[in-house]
């Protein structure tokens, strides 16, 4: 069960071979977008705050 809850894998799908599981399963998966953990979004943050700052310096350069 845990193994299951984990991995978002039907237990119905997994143990019985039921289609149904294996239906709603890919159904859940595509129309469920993955959560951004905390880390995952500080990192994004500091990403896109680098580019911009690296991208005001190109734009100076540009401009003198």
């Amino acid at each position: 069960m845990e193994f299951c809850e984990k991995h978002k894998v039907s237990m119905d799908w997994l143990l019985c071979g039921d289609l149904q599981g294996l239906r709603r399963m890919t159904q859940e998966a595509k129309a469920t977008p993955p959560e951004m953990t905390e880390t995952q979004r500080k990192e994004v943050t500091r990403l896109f705050l680098a580019l911009f700052l690296k991208m005001q310096a190109v734009a100076g350069e540009v401009r003198s």
